[in-house]
């Protein structure tokens, strides 16, 4: 009875150690990396050419890969010459499955993001003289807003130079590949001021890594530790930047000492903004 005993015990064993590794896999991270609004032209939507005098459909696929959502997302054709093409109702807020002007973000439960596709009617008109064809090309352009989080674990050392505090250790800088977004924090570096009524600094930078352009953004929150913590962009000398031709801009955050020896807290930044991108496509009117 005793040896059955063993023998089932080591079968359950043996069946706990082989099991599927599948289940022991890592939960993918959605908010690293650069990601962004992607804009695709849907084929044969238009065709690559059209008859002079005649009527066709334009049709944009906007994916929001990015880990956020997006808000008041419209999308509108513009750039081609109105004597040869003429765009109805040029200017759509996109549809999505919360709402209008609403796409969700890459996550555990939606890892490939949420797309839609948006029609235009177009016509093109009449070619001039006696030209037998005319290229034409234009653009999609997407217009959102939305949001992106950097959060870390960083040190607060106010006693560096003292070798019995056996705490953590500082890291002054690090660099990062982006947070999920177009616009990312790139790098980070942490300043300590020790002493009485010291104080940490951070200097961060954050970039524009998509391939549209940043029109403003705005830090929203901050928090030290789950303090807030006062933050600002060093041009404006306030949490908001008009950032229209700007890639990079530079972000500093102050927080005062109130201890003495080193610990580990959280780093927060939550910051809202403004974006716009394109996509270029190009036809043929024939007669």
């Amino acid at each position: 009875m005793r040896t059955g005993t063993i023998l089932l015990l080591l079968v359950f064993f043996l069946v706990s150690c082989s099991s599927d590794p599948q289940q022991y896999q890592e939960v993918e991270n959605y908010k690293v990396g650069t990601k962004e609004v992607a804009l695709t032209f849907v084929q044969d939507s238009p065709p690559k050419e059209v008859y002079q005098k005649s009527n066709f459909k334009v049709a944009v696929e906007v994916e929001n890969l990015a880990a956020y959502q997006v808000e008041d997302v419209t999308l509108s054709l513009v750039g081609a010459l109105d004597q040869y093409l003429q765009f109805h109702d040029p200017i759509q807020e996109v549809e999505g499955i919360e709402g209008s002007g609403i796409l969700k973000g890459r996550s555990l439960t939606n890892p490939q993001g949420e797309k839609a596709v948006v029609y235009f009617d177009a016509s093109a008109k009449e070619l001039f003289l006696n030209a037998d064809e005319q290229s034409l090309s234009f653009l999609a352009k997407v217009s959102y807003k939305s949001t992106v989080e950097f959060s870390e674990t960083v040190c607060i050392n106010p006693n560096l130079y003292d070798v019995y505090d056996s705490g953590c250790d500082v890291e002054r800088k690090n660099s990062y590949s982006g947070q999920g977004a177009p616009v990312g924090v790139a790098s980070m570096e942490e300043i300590i001021a020790p002493g009485t009524g010291g104080k940490v600094e951070f200097r961060l930078k954050v970039k524009n890594k998509g391939s549209g352009r940043v029109k403003s953004i705005d830090l929203t929150t901050a928090k030290l530790g789950g303090k807030e913590m006062r933050c600002t962009f060093p041009s404006t000398g306030t949490p908001h930047l008009e950032a229209v031709d700007i890639d990079e801009a530079a972000v500093v955050c102050e927080a005062l000492l109130d201890t003495h020896s080193s610990y580990a807290t959280s780093l927060f930044l939550d910051f809202a903004y403004d974006y716009v991108a394109s996509e270029k496509h190009s036809l043929k009117i024939i007669k």
